[in-house]
């Protein structure tokens, strides 16, 4: 059964994804502590870090009813019951067809692979300058939504 976790953002806000994504050197004890930054096993050597998840999730506050449910060893992202992405091991993945998946694979960004065996070829990692701008982000998560 799937967990149903709803995120909402008060007044803290964590780091930036930048921080999350391209500074993988630092351990969760050298990165700043947040109230909400509990790193969990996600499977195969992958982490979450819940600030990452609920940071993604305040960007997204403009779009309806924003959700976030356990899966594939991370969360699942739904918008109005729709599921668009997938947050994992400090990484957003958006669902793409053949035509918006051309705008992840120009920026270099890969498809999701929660493990070896496995790859979603239609869900890619979103670029984190997009991800750290909140206007882009609901734009690519409309389009996924749209998908």
């Amino acid at each position: 059964m799937l967990e149903m976790t709803r995120i909402t953002m008060a007044s803290i806000r964590p780091m930036g994804y930048d921080t999350f994504s391209r500074d993988r050197n630092l351990s969760a004890a050298s990165a700043v502590a947040w109230p909400h930054d509990v790193h969990h096993a996600c499977g195969a050597g992958s982490t979450l870090t819940h600030s990452f998840l609920e940071f993604v999730v305040d960007q997204l506050h403009e779009l309806s009813h924003v959700e976030s449910r356990r899966m594939f060893g991370g969360f699942g992202l739904y918008a109005g019951g729709i599921f668009f992405g997938i947050v994992y091991d400090d990484r957003l993945y958006f669902k793409t067809d053949e035509t918006s998946a051309t705008n992840y694979v120009v920026r270099g960004m890969r498809s999701f692979q929660p493990n070896e065996r496995q790859t979603l070829r239609n869900y890619y990692e979103v670029p984190p300058d997009i991800v750290d701008d909140r206007d882009e982000l609901v734009e690519w998560a409309i389009r996924a939504l749209g998908v």
